[in-house]
């Protein structure tokens, strides 16, 4: 049971951390420009 409590948790702070790295790159898309990197 304590292990698979573990795996739950792990992959929960997975689901934040990519959730939270795919919403930095979603801002900084929206902020500036993809082929120059300038910002909009």
């Amino acid at each position: 049971w304590v292990n698979t409590a573990n795996q739950l948790l792990a992959s929960i702070e997975r689901h934040t951390y990519l959730r939270h790295e795919a919403e930095n790159n979603l801002q900084r898309m929206a902020q500036y420009d993809f082929l120059t990197g300038l910002p909009n």
